[in-house]
């Protein structure tokens, strides 16, 4: 492997060691194990991802999405680091992935963190319930 590939690889590997440490020093001191989603609420996602897709959730957030090109990428204008009315389009949104990112902001994630980054959500779990009322589903009764 070349010399400024190794460098990369070392920089991307030395903060996941540090956070596996980290980790292990807050498990030796009590500290609850991080644990995955419910499967509950990987099942409401799931279904959720089946029913609607990242350019209607835009569309729900008022993102002015531009279609240059007939492929799986679409662009849109993020109105979090400016005005909304860029000139040019600073975000991409993945509709094969159900992915997003911002290179104006430096910001991406799936569906959950784009209703997040947006405002219409303060939570991993409020923005699904935000995406299951605009997706029709019903909500579950807890």
């Amino acid at each position: 492997m070349p010399a400024p590939f190794q460098d990369l690889f070392k920089s991307r590997l030395v903060p996941l060691q540090k956070e596996r440490e980290r980790r292990g020093w807050l498990a030796q001191r009590g500290a609850p194990a991080i644990t995955p989603p419910h499967p509950a609420f990987a099942s409401r996602l799931a279904e959720v991802k089946q029913r609607i897709d990242i350019i209607s959730v835009a569309a729900l957030l008022g993102l002015p999405v531009i279609e240059h090109w007939p492929s799986t990428r679409r662009r849109f204008r993020c109105p979090v680091h400016g005005d909304g009315n860029d000139k040019n389009p600073s975000g991409v949104l993945y509709t094969d992935q159900n992915r997003y990112w911002c290179f104006g902001c430096g910001t991406g994630g799936s569906m959950i963190d784009l209703v997040i980054a947006f405002g219409a959500a303060t939570s991993a779990g409020r923005a699904l319930e935000w995406l299951e009322s605009h997706s029709g589903i019903p909500q579950p009764l807890v």
